[in-house]
């Protein structure tokens, strides 16, 4: 959502989508964001980056979530030292249920949804409106939220 704005209020050629492929999305987000980079005529770069590689991610801890986003967003950072880099967390997002947020927020990441106060229902409504095909698709998150904290998760998500 947050690229398909910038691109309507940029040129588009000034906008980068990122996707972060790892283990731990499902196929149909990696084919759902390139399929909304072609309708928005949007350089996608996908980054290929394994999270099981750090150990509080890996043994699925209750912060796990800290983590990696410390890690995926600083690789971000490395790729594009000197852009305005921004996520998709939305007003709804309770930074108390969400430890990524803290690392954002570290980084320097910005978070115009939610800095705007718009809420998970007001992106399907802009979503709607800008005509993107993914505007009523259900929510997911991450493969290892379903998961008990505590448990080694990479036998489960790829092999040693």
């Amino acid at each position: 959502m947050v690229a398909a704005l910038a691109t309507n209020l940029l040129r588009s050629e000034r906008v980068t989508a990122l996707f972060f492929d790892t283990p731990l999305v499902l196929d149909e987000d990696r084919e759902n964001a390139k399929r909304i980079a072609d309708e928005m005529h949007l350089s996608l770069e996908v980054i290929d980056f394994d999270p099981l590689i750090i150990d509080a991610v890996r043994h699925n801890r209750a912060d796990r979530c800290y983590y990696c986003k410390n890690a995926l967003f600083s690789l971000m950072q490395e790729y594009y030292p000197n852009a305005f880099l921004c996520d998709g967390t939305n007003a709804d997002d309770d930074p108390a249920r969400r430890p990524g947020m803290r690392a954002l927020a570290e980084l320097g990441i910005h978070s115009p949804l939610r800095a705007c106060s718009i809420s998970k229902d007001e992106v399907r409504q802009i979503a709607r409106a800008l005509g993107l095909s993914n505007a009523d698709r259900v929510s997911g998150s991450c493969r290892a939220t379903a998961l008990p904290y505590d448990i080694d998760i990479a036998t489960v998500f790829r092999a040693d």
